[in-house]
């Protein structure tokens, strides 16, 4: 009885050992076969278009889903960069950074961004560049029905008129049918510093997020517009020049941050390229007079005769900085750019 009872816990013991090797073999198989799926599915990811479909109501920062290629001649067409051939020739797995920053170059710079619309609804999006010197130049490509592209020349040293949408950064408005796949390129060449931040949005949603946009600014500039007004108004009355110069203060750097925010040239001059070009650095220069006078002046109201028996030269010096100041963009005409 004791030995058969030895013979089936022997046997049994047997069949565990079988069963807990192929049990532990078939966890061992299928955590490679997990770890392979998931690094093919990496891989599969990095190259996938973006989904239109899944879009919410909130902007998708399109950075790493830029294919980038670099052009230093300059000299790709559109039917280069859009061969077979030159597929591979795309750069993917950009950081999930806000935007792409390629500095001072010559080079030109073509994204490639592709799209798909799994829904069952046509997707209408806006595809946005929130940068008003975004580049010189600047060519969006879309793919049409006929085979060919439609493109937009557009760039801050090209007419308003030019731009495909009426905004004071570059907005594309783009359209895909349901269960459809498209591609755009997009080129970029500037003489400046070339940065590139560009968002995706669901039309509506970028039609609400445009209305707090441009209402934020008009809530700035009203309230600029009434301290202007307001020191004109003390010009008239005290008759003191100090408030002469805040008005001009207030004007020149209102139209500066009017014009880095690209509202100038929307709204101002839309046909002066040179003026919007040169006219952020220099407004800021005519500006700086009014604040320190007036700075000055306060300061001998509240303390008469403090200034001039510590620092006797102070005087004279913030009166030659002020006058030196509004002269300097006249005696310099280095413009921080590249020659092409």
């Amino acid at each position: 009885m004791n030995t058969a009872v030895m013979a089936y816990l022997s046997i049994l013991l047997v069949y565990c050992k079988k069963y807990l090797f192929a049990a532990r073999s078939g966890l061992r198989l299928t955590g490679v076969l997990a770890a392979l799926l998931l690094t093919s599915g990496g891989v599969l990811a990095s190259g996938q278009a973006l989904d239109v479909g899944l879009l919410a109501d909130k902007s998708v920062t399109l950075t790493k889903h830029f294919g980038v290629l670099e052009d230093p001649a300059g000299k790709l067409e559109i039917a280069d960069v859009a061969s077979a051939s030159a597929l591979q020739a795309f750069k993917t797995g950009q950081a999930n950074a806000w935007s792409l920053n390629y500095g001072l170059t010559q080079s030109a710079y073509w994204l490639k961004l592709d799209l798909k619309n799994t829904g069952f609804n046509r997707f209408d999006g806006m595809l946005e560049f929130t940068y008003p010197r975004l580049a010189s130049s600047v060519q969006v490509y879309q793919a049409t029905s006929a085979g060919g592209y439609s493109v937009v020349d557009t760039g801050y040293m090209k007419p308003f008129s030019t731009r495909a949408y009426p905004h004071h950064f570059y907005v594309f408005p783009l359209s895909m049918e349901p269960h459809s796949q498209t591609t755009i390129y997009m080129r970029f060449r500037s003489d400046v510093n070339l940065e590139i931040p560009g968002r995706l949005w669901q039309r509506d949603a970028f039609h609400r997020y445009e209305r707090v946009d441009y209402g934020s600014n008009a809530l700035y500039f009203g309230l600029a517009f009434a301290m202007v007004v307001y020191n004109f108004l003390l010009f008239l009355s005290l008759r003191s020049s100090r408030y002469l110069l805040y008005v001009c203060f207030g004007i020149s750097s209102t139209l500066s941050i009017a014009a880095i925010s690209g509202l100038a040239i929307e709204y101002l001059w839309q046909l002066a390229l040179l003026v919007q070009h040169r006219s952020q650095r220099r407004l800021f220069h005519l500006a700086g007079p009014g604040p320190r006078v007036h700075a000055q002046h306060d300061r001998d109201s509240w303390c008469p005769g403090l200034t001039g028996r510590f620092k006797p030269g102070l005087p004279f010096t913030l009166c030659w900085l002020s006058g030196l100041q509004p002269t300097t963009p006249c005696l310099s005409s280095h413009s921080w750019s590249l020659p092409h």
